[in-house]
């Protein structure tokens, strides 16, 4: 028994016929969500292999082995290689539910990744921050506080990476739409060609 073609199915829901590639574009229109898709996911499936092989290694290594279940990187790690397996899968099969799964393990990927982006930053500033206090200590200087400036150099770099996971996010629900429509048309279809072979007999 193969993967099933859903994991939820939409049970009511209007798309228009004929369902074609071309109508499912990303956000600014400049190619089909098919094409975006399959670009984004040949950078991803190459990063995602370099992170196996790195998790491989530290697998082997005894001394990091203990440590790395415990480390929230792994499980992003883990959900990065997924999404990659999920994208690879319904782009061969054209099963939406490879997508279905796909957007889940994106949304908990993209989750794990701001909290640790936050997490990270906020342990950089505070580093830093008291690196700070006490080098001037020393030098017995006026102490400043630096943790206001670093946080407002975060907000252009956070704008532009929210602007960037809008982006993905849209392509990827724009993919998984063609896909949807894409089998609710054949199963329409198949419907269709089954009341006309009941009527002959």
């Amino acid at each position: 028994m193969g993967f099933p073609i859903w994991l939820w199915h939409p049970k009511t829901h209007s798309y228009k016929s004929p369902v074609e590639a071309h109508n499912y574009r990303c956000c600014c229109s400049c190619c089909t969500s098919k094409c975006g898709f399959t670009f984004i996911l040949i950078f991803w499936t190459i990063a995602a292999l370099l992170n196996l092989a790195f998790l491989l290694l530290v697998l082997l290594t005894p001394e990091v082995y203990l440590t790395l279940f415990k480390s929230p990187q792994f499980y992003a790690s883990v959900f990065s290689i997924i999404c990659v397996v999920c994208g690879l899968c319904a782009l061969k099969t054209k099963k939406p539910s490879w997508m279905q799964l796909f957007l889940i393990c994106w949304t908990v990927l993209s989750i794990i990744t701001w909290a640790l982006w936050v997490l990270e930053w906020t342990l950089g500033v505070e580093t830093a921050n008291a690196r700070v206090a006490e080098r001037r200590a020393k030098e017995n200087k006026p102490q400043i506080n630096t943790r206001a400036a670093s946080w407002i150099l975060l907000v252009p770099v956070i704008i532009l990476a929210l602007i960037i996971q809008i982006i993905l996010t849209f392509l990827y629900i724009s993919f998984y739409r063609f896909l949807r429509d894409r089998q609710l048309e054949k199963e329409q279809h198949e419907g269709t060609m089954m009341s006309v072979q009941a009527n002959r007999y």
